[in-house]
């Protein structure tokens, strides 16, 4: 399925380039968003679906019994090119527990047919700190299901941020506007998320861990 930033499903699929791993076939889907790639040796084979101006999505680990044919529903998504701007970031007890709140704005309000606007914080422990996994240790998200909020509110949990960097250590932290379906890979809790469609870097908060 294609989406844009705002989580409006678009009415064409086609033009979506697919490719499997160690295959130098690459077929294209049709407006329904149906392909087909025949004669893929059996195994497990990752799949990769590319669009210019949507983000990259691969499918890791896909079974194939000689044949390809299909694969499970995927959404790829246009990145929005708003920025997630951090005003403040405190501490604020909820329920017994501490958190930080990273508090801010979107350079520019979603549009009038926005159906969700979703943003993600990174804290990482470099001025570096962004989608890519080898730059963060923590992160969270937060989801306006309304489509009309210019600011977001994004939580973490105080004690997970003193087990993974220790108390005094001093972070960084950026947030970003991201598609508010998940554009993520891969989503298991064993392993970093990559998020593929987020838009451009605003400001860089330090942060020193309480």
């Amino acid at each position: 399925m294609l989406q844009d930033s705002w989580a409006t499903t678009l009415a064409d699929f086609s033009g979506v380039s697919v490719s499997i791993d160690g295959l130098s076939t690459v077929v294209v889907t049709d407006t329904a968003g149906a392909w087909r790639i025949d004669g893929v040796p059996a195994g497990r084979h990752d799949v990769t679906f590319r669009k210019t101006t949507f983000g990259t999505v691969k499918v890791p680990g896909q079974m194939v019994d000689g044949s390809w044919t299909t694969a499970p529903t995927i959404f790829m998504v246009m990145p929005p090119w708003e920025q997630a701007i951090i005003d403040s970031i405190h501490v604020e007890t909820i329920a017994g527990k501490d958190y930080y709140w990273v508090n801010g704005h979107l350079s520019d309000p979603p549009p009038a047919n926005a159906k969700a606007v979703a943003t993600v914080a990174f804290i990482g422990r470099t001025f570096a700190v962004s989608p890519d996994t080898t730059s963060y240790e923590q992160w969270a998200s937060s989801l306006d299901r309304t489509g009309k909020s210019s600011t977001f509110s994004i939580p973490l949990r105080v004690d997970d941020m003193r087990s993974t960097f220790g108390v005094g250590a001093h972070v960084f932290a950026a947030a970003y506007v991201t598609s508010a379906t998940c554009g993520c890979y891969p989503n298991d809790p064993q392993t970093k998320p990559f998020f593929a469609n987020t838009g451009p870097r605003a400001n860089v908060i330090p942060l020193t861990i309480k």
